[in-house]
This record gives structure tokens, C-alpha cells and sequence, in this order.
């Protein structure tokens, strides 16, 4: 039986891999926890970064992970 430890480690790797196979990008690991988060569908997720930090590419990681893969719809404002 995985420990508690192992068990995040793994799905760490899983999210750094399967973005750096899709996006071709190493997502950091702020990117990768809050993903994660969405994942496990932890009740309210904020991220505050500095603009051109990557905060974007986390609307789009978790869909990686999703069943259903036919589309899907992102809004993202732009100013």
C-alpha cells in the first residue's frame, strides 16, 4: 500500500508529464499544486502571481485529465 507521500508524488509527475508531452512546457511547480487541487476538486483554489507568470496555463491543465474529450470552452479575459 503507497503512503500519503508517494501517492502526491506520483500524481506530481503524472501532471509534470503529461503537460510537458501535450504543451511541451515544464510546468513549475506552483502550476503542478494547483492543478493538482483542481483535481482532487478541493473546495476554493486562488492563485495570485504576477502577470506573465503562467497563471493561464492552469485553466488549461487540468482539462488534459478530463473524460470528456470532445471540447471544451476556456474563457479567459484579456485587458
Amino acid at each position: 500500500m503507497h503512503d500519503t507521500t508517494s501517492l502526491q508524488t506520483l500524481l506530481l509527475s503524472c501532471i509534470q508529464d503529461k503537460v510537458e508531452e501535450c504543451f511541451r512546457y515544464c510546468p513549475c511547480l506552483w502550476q503542478i499544486r494547483v492543478v493538482q487541487a483542481l483535481l482532487k476538486n478541493d473546495n476554493d483554489i486562488v492563485s495570485i502571481l504576477a502577470t506573465g507568470s503562467g497563471k493561464s496555463l492552469t485553466f488549461w491543465m487540468p482539462l488534459l485529465f478530463s473524460a470528456w474529450k470532445s471540447g471544451f470552452l476556456v474563457f479567459q479575459p484579456f485587458f
